[in-house]
């Protein structure tokens, strides 16, 4: 009767829409996340994406989330669980909307590696692409849905591939806008802030 529950209660996550735009803040969580719940994301040069939670001070049962990528740039190969368990639901069908959606069902609080997902290159290059989350959805131990605002109640990291000079220029300090003053290195890095500059 509990896995009719939760499939269910997948089912339900899953046809709802609520997409996180691309056009979220560019500025750090870093800071959000010393004591705030966050999602975050790791990316190697070797297109192994991590994919953690920080802070999670409410335990979960359910978690579920799309993610999105260019499927022009970049292909997953493989994808599995870490911390809290294998993954319970995926589907790696890109749709109009959706590339990959994932589930998670269990003991789900604190700190800890959600999952490792393995990209591979699928045209000449990948610079500019962005990989985010959306439609992330919590069920408590009783069935409930947990609320949030992103990026007030929880931050959800987006990570990018982009021009390292972009990077250089904002350490800088300058005192224009951003877009504006950076020149291009064509070095290109995982950065998980400044997406909107790609």
């Amino acid at each position: 009767m509990k896995s009719v529950f939760y499939l269910v209660v997948i089912f339900f996550l899953f046809s709802c829409t609520d997409p996180v735009s691309e056009d979220t803040s560019s500025t750090t969580g870093l800071g959000f996340c010393e004591s705030g719940a966050c999602v975050v994301m790791d990316m190697s040069d070797d297109l192994e994406l991590i994919i953690s939670i920080v802070n999670f001070q409410q335990t979960i049962s359910v978690l579920s989330f799309e993610l999105f990528f260019d499927n022009s740039d970049l292909e997953i190969s493989t994808a599995s669980g870490e911390t809290f368990g294998e993954i319970d639901f995926q589907s790696l069908e890109a749709t109009d909307t959706t590339v990959a959606s994932f589930s998670f069902l269990g003991t789900i609080v604190g700190d800890g590696s959600l999952m490792k997902v393995n990209f591979k290159k699928q045209g000449s290059n990948y610079n500019g692409t962005m990989i985010s989350i959306g439609n992330l959805q919590m069920i408590d131990a009783d069935g409930n849905e947990i609320e949030y605002t992103p990026f007030e109640d929880l931050w959800i990291e987006q990570t990018c591939y982009i021009d390292e000079g972009i990077l250089i220029y904002v350490a800088s300090s300058p005192a224009g806008p951003i877009g504006e003053g950076w020149e291009p290195t064509n070095n290109y890095v995982w950065s998980t802030t400044f997406c909107h500059l790609r």
